[in-house]
C-alpha cells in the first residue's frame, strides 16, 4: 500500500528572494524548466486552443516570470498588446524582466499574494488563459481540487497546467559536464 501524500510548504517558498539558496534553487528551477521544455509545451497548447491570439494571460506561481517571459517569447510577435499578469506569493520579479517583455511588445503586471483569495477576486472573463508550471505539486487533494475549480470558473478561455511532465529528450551538447538541477538539498527536500 502506497503512503498517503504529504504536502509540506517548500524552503524555497520560505526563504527572502536575495538568499543564496534560494537564487540557486531558482537556476536549478530554470534548468529543469528548459531541459522539459515546459514553455513549448504551454506555448503551444495556448496557440491551439487560441490560435486568433490572446488578449491577457495570467500565470500562478509565477515566481521571477521568466517562465511566462519564455511564454511570450514563443507567443510574439501575435501577442504584441498582450498583457501578462504574474501571481507569486514572493515579490521577485526583476526591472529587467519587465524589460523584456516590454521590448517583445507585451504588458506585464506582478501581483503578489494567495493565489485563493486572488483567484475569487478575480473577475470571470478577465483573462483568455490562466497557466501554472511546476505550481500545483503546492496543494494535496481539497485544496488542489478546489484551486482548479477556481481557475475554471475564471478564465474566459482555457486553463493549461504543466504537471511535472517527463519526456525522453536528447541532452544538448556539454549537459553531461554541467550541473545536474536538482543537486541541491533544498530541491531534493522539496521535491520528495
Amino acid at each position: 500500500m502506497a503512503n498517503a501524500r504529504c504536502v509540506e510548504p517548500e524552503w524555497l517558498d520560505e526563504l527572502p528572494a536575495d538568499d543564496p539558496r534560494a537564487m540557486r534553487s531558482r537556476r536549478d528551477l530554470s534548468r529543469v524548466n528548459a531541459l522539459m521544455d515546459n514553455a513549448g509545451v504551454v506555448s503551444g497548447e495556448l496557440r491551439r486552443a487560441a490560435p486568433f491570439g490572446l488578449a491577457a494571460i495570467a500565470e500562478i506561481g509565477a515566481g521571477d516570470g521568466a517562465f511566462a517571459l519564455r511564454i511570450a517569447r514563443a507567443l510574439a510577435p501575435a501577442g504584441r498588446g498582450a498583457q501578462f499578469t504574474l501571481l507569486d506569493r514572493q515579490d521577485i520579479v526583476k526591472p529587467a524582466t519587465v524589460a523584456d517583455f516590454a521590448r517583445i511588445g507585451w504588458s506585464v503586471h506582478a501581483d503578489r499574494g494567495d493565489v485563493f483569495e486572488w483567484l475569487q477576486a478575480t473577475p470571470p472573463g478577465r483573462f483568455d488563459a490562466i497557466v501554472a508550471n511546476l505550481f500545483l505539486h503546492h496543494f494535496d487533494g481539497p485544496r488542489l481540487s478546489g484551486l482548479l475549480a477556481l481557475v475554471a470558473a475564471r478564465p474566459g478561455g482555457c486553463a493549461c497546467a504543466l504537471l511535472h511532465r517527463l519526456r525522453a529528450a536528447p541532452l544538448p551538447r556539454g549537459a553531461h559536464r554541467r550541473a545536474p538541477a536538482g543537486r541541491h538539498r533544498m530541491q531534493r527536500r522539496d521535491a520528495a
